[in-house]
């Protein structure tokens, strides 16, 4: 489903434009179209002739109600973006599409979030007035464990196919910087060593390292930091970055005083995978900033996630008392991803688990074996990448 605005509409009425272009790929794709009744009411003012109309509801017939649930979003959105004058009503149908969970086709320019952190109005009022930008710099915040970063994986993927020419930075645990620079998308890992400092919290080295890390995030100002952890220490490295905050409301978050951090939050179903959670916040992101990402890309997508997700639920490493799969089927594992273009990968951790890895790369010629973490205690999980 492909949720059209009025303003990129208006111009795939007209023949021979780029979005008639881009439309029509989409009916031979057979995506579904549909738009906001907020949408369409625009469109209905025209000035628009007749068969237009009627054009415009056989290429879209699909119409989506506006609710209560997408008042309070667009609300959200409205005050998050500045309150600027007239865009009331795009943050109406940016809701609509944040709500069925399907990207927004529109030629509106990309907007910056303005920050609501308490004690900061100067801020707030530069922002409102800050010219429209496309975004830049993300920071994606997921320190830990070993499982979860992997859960992370396909987030930072729709990041990346969504925002091609952005800078994405990973905040993480020192143990899983080997496993985030794995992932191609990842511009840069910046290690975190919380639980090295707490025991060497007396010695000047562990102050140097703590205050090269807060320099690391402050760097550059981002346009989107995303905590997909929810927890307080995350939350606190969030804010030591500079930007606008994204994570989970109160009902999601695992530790809810982490909240107080978060300039804007979204609220998770607990049936919700956490895999789905992750890329939700960062569809989110795309949606409120014009991003389109095409049909071919979505599946791509759907599948690295469903073959992630096929791969990790069957992971032996997840659990040190899990018994290990069966040769036989990691093998069958490897060979389905290597048939949707993913290439397998055995990290490991600990000796053991090093000589496992190796044994079932050297039976599977397109997977590799490659160390993932340095801790000595943490277990290690088997991950994939796309070619």
């Amino acid at each position: 489903m492909i949720v059209l605005d009025t303003s990129f509409l208006i111009r795939a009425l007209a023949p021979g434009s780029a979005q008639d272009a881009r439309l029509r790929e989409w009916l031979r794709a057979d995506e579904e179209l549909g738009m906001s009744a907020i949408a369409w009411a625009e469109l209905l003012c025209g000035p628009i002739e007749r068969e237009q109309v009627d054009l415009a509801a056989r290429v879209v017939p699909r119409r989506f109600a506006f609710g209560e649930e997408d008042a309070t979003v667009a609300a959200r959105l409205f005050n998050d973006t500045g309150r600027r004058r007239g865009s009331l009503t795009d943050c109406m149908i940016a809701a609509t599409a944040l709500r069925i969970d399907a990207p927004l086709a529109t030629e509106n320019p990309p907007i910056s979030v303005a920050s609501r952190r308490p004690g900061c109005a100067s801020s707030r009022r530069e922002a409102r007035h800050r010219a429209a930008l496309p975004m830049k710099r993300i920071l994606l915040v997921r320190l830990s464990s070993l499982g979860d970063v992997l859960h992370s994986f396909p987030a930072a993927t729709d990041i990346r196919r969504a925002l091609p020419e952005a800078v994405l930075d990973w905040a993480v645990e020192e143990a899983y910087v080997p496993l985030v620079r794995m992932h191609p998308g990842v511009t840069r890992a910046i290690p975190f060593a919380l639980r090295r400092w707490r025991t060497q919290w007396f010695r000047p080295q562990a102050w140097r390292e703590l205050a090269a890390f807060r320099a690391a995030l402050r760097e550059h100002p981002y346009d989107a930091i995303l905590d997909t952890q929810g927890l307080l220490k995350s939350a606190l490295v969030a804010k030591l970055a500079s930007g606008p905050v994204y994570g989970f409301g109160l009902g999601t978050a695992r530790e809810q005083f982490a909240t107080r951090c978060y300039d804007t939050t979204y609220e998770f179903d607990p049936a919700v995978h956490k895999i789905e959670r992750y890329r939700a916040i960062a569809r989110a992101r795309s949606a409120m900033c014009g991003v389109r990402t095409s049909s071919t890309d979505r599946r791509a997508a759907r599948a690295g996630a469903r073959a992630a997700r096929a791969l990790l639920r069957d992971a032996p490493f997840d659990r040190p008392r899990r018994e290990a799969l069966d040769r036989a089927a990691w093998i069958d594992v490897a060979r389905t991803l290597e048939s949707r273009g993913i290439v397998c990968v055995f990290p490991w951790g600990a000796e053991d688990e090093r000589a496992r890895s190796n044994r079932l790369a050297g039976a599977w010629r397109a997977a590799s074996s490659r160390p993932a973490c340095r801790s000595r205690t943490r277990p290690a999980s088997s991950g994939t990448r796309r070619r």
